[in-house]
């Protein structure tokens, strides 16, 4: 209690050992000096560890269809993070999410690795990235420094293999990450589901389930909102009038309904948006299932106009 009032503070679920930096330092210790157990099996990482999703999430339900005697684990920074069907979810700084990152053979990630991470001679990286870039990143900003150049390239070095969404991200990531591994210029996994429906139809059983899902009744025509992030702005670009957008949408024949979607990097600083027929989706795990049921889509120069317009 402080002055009579009762206050909660929620953590990740670490043991007493785990916790703090003299905790992860010994961790850190321990995971340096071990000797690793090659084991059979899959590390996935989305979006530092935040969500189970994007380009790691497709690529883990073919791994499962496929291979079903590989293991896959998913770094989550608390047990509110849903992981895939017989995947196991290991928090983010636990002693076995340590052991993990040294045994597993494959680490599957879409951002930064992060954590120090020490590449061991069995264990190789897929960077899938999340998006074709139409903003400048790494090395390509103005006035980078050199500790950034440094960090970016030391960065880069650890992924064996980059996939990249099409020939002209490709170019801009062996220039921005000064990357000189090999490329696979395939598509994201991301956007199977949105092929198949553009090919065979979304599929009335599917897109009924994600609707009823989000609240949204089978008559409401779906407007998705969904800008991309800023570097000087933590909370999601508001340059809309969201909560009086419904309103305003009410003109037009039928009825509408607003999904407003942040970026991943404002998940922790975002804020609820409450408004009649607008529904805040930032926490909702996976853009695809967005894409899948939205009508239309309003965004900035957000990467998810391409996986729209490559579908």
């Amino acid at each position: 209690a402080d002055a009579g009032t009762l206050v909660v503070r929620a953590a990740a679920p670490l043991a007493s050992d785990e916790r703090g930096a003299s905790g992860q330092r010994r961790l850190e210790k321990w995971y340096r000096s071990r000797v690793a157990e090659p084991e059979n099996a899959a590390f996935f990482e989305s979006f530092y560890s935040q969500t189970a999703a994007c380009n790691p999430l497709a690529i883990d339900r073919e791994l499962a269809r496929v291979r079903p005697d590989v293991t896959r684990y998913w770094s989550v920074v608390d047990r509110s993070i849903a992981v895939p069907p017989g995947a196991v979810a290991i928090v983010e700084g636990s002693a076995e999410w340590w052991r993990v990152r040294a045994d597993a053979r494959l680490l599957v990630v879409n951002d930064w690795l992060r954590k120090r991470w020490m590449p061991r001679p069995h264990q190789r990286v897929l960077q899938t990235w999340h998006g074709t870039m139409l903003k400048r990143l790494a090395l390509d900003r103005d006035a980078v420094g050199l500790r950034t150049r440094v960090a970016v390239r030391r960065e880069s070095r650890r992924w064996n293999v980059l996939l990249a969404q099409n020939e002209y991200a490709a170019d801009i990531f062996r220039r921005a990450y000064a990357f000189r591994g090999e490329v696979w210029v395939e598509g994201y996994p991301r956007n199977d589901a949105l092929v198949k429906s553009a090919h065979h139809g979304p599929g009335a059983t599917g897109r009924a389930r994600l609707r009823a899902r989000l609240g949204i009744r089978a008559e409401q025509r779906v407007v998705l909102y969904a800008p991309t992030w800023r570097d000087d702005a933590t909370e999601m670009v508001d340059y809309l009038d969201l909560p009086g957008l419904p309103a305003a949408l009410a003109g037009l024949p039928g009825e509408h309904v607003v999904l407003v979607r942040g970026h991943s990097r404002t998940l922790r600083h975002g804020r609820d948006l409450d408004a009649e027929g607008l529904i805040d989706v930032t926490t909702y795990p996976d853009m695809t299932d967005l894409l899948a049921v939205a009508d239309v889509v309003i965004t900035d120069y957000s990467s998810l106009m391409f996986d729209l317009t490559g579908t």
